[in-house]
């Protein structure tokens, strides 16, 4: 669950690639449209990973940030996943469904116009 959420980082540094390209269609004087299906798509992506990441430090790490130092690996791994299968995962399992197939249709459409 933690190298999915790590996975999730990863998909958000994907979406903060839009800032460079603000700055260098303000630079070459191009139109910059924000509300094309690309940007919009790119956006619920973005929502629906910082939900991920979110919900998994906030609801199944509870517990586990002050003491750091002080547990070991194991324990905390051991809270994730009891938090995980008491906290409802089927919510959490079709969150990664929904991230999964919206990064497919991101795929299909970079595919198709590009």
């Amino acid at each position: 669950m933690m190298n999915l959420t790590g996975l999730s980082f990863c998909v958000l540094f994907f979406a903060h690639q839009h800032i460079p390209e603000i700055i260098y269609t303000a630079l070459t004087r191009r139109q910059f449209d924000p509300y094309s299906f690309k940007n919009l798509w790119d956006f619920l992506i973005w929502c629906l990973f910082m939900t991920f990441i979110w919900i998994t430090y906030k609801r199944n790490l509870y517990g586990t940030w002050k003491e750091k130092r002080y547990l070991g690996e194991d324990y905390r791994a051991e809270v994730l996943a009891t938090n995980f299968t008491i906290n409802h995962p089927n919510r959490e399992i079709w969150l990664l469904i929904f991230c999964t197939v919206s990064m497919w249709i991101r795929v299909f459409y970079m595919l198709r116009y590009n």
